[in-house]
């Protein structure tokens, strides 16, 4: 699956050979992720990514987004947020996306993600 590619390309590139896998991405896609500043633990927040593509030609794009609780060790505790969005970007235009994930209390809920 897509899931399990990244996973293993992930490890590799943080392992003790990264250059296994190289860099495959294409140069002409743009991805711009960003929240607002002062996010406060246990509120909600707004994750914006935004999409540009600056090809000649359509791009077809798998789009997996991931939050997780972590430590302030940087030690992940569990995954509350996860979307797989498949995008169509037309030639020189973007698109923007917005994660609206909601935490309460110690078990942190989410909700979908908005265009």
């Amino acid at each position: 699956t897509d899931e399990e590619r990244i996973a293993v390309v992930t490890a590799c590139r943080h392992g003790s050979r990264p250059e296994t896998y190289g860099d495959e991405c294409a140069c002409d896609v743009d991805v711009t992720v960003s929240t607002e500043d002062g996010v406060i633990m246990g509120q909600d927040f707004t994750v914006t990514i935004s999409l540009t593509n600056t090809s000649s030609e359509c791009r077809s794009l798998t789009l997996l987004v991931q939050a997780v609780v972590m430590y302030y060790t940087g030690v992940v505790k569990g995954t509350f947020k996860r979307d797989k969005h498949e995008v169509l970007l037309e030639p020189h235009k973007g698109r923007p996306s917005g994660s609206r994930p909601q935490a309460s209390g110690s078990r942190p809920q989410a909700s979908g993600l908005g265009h």
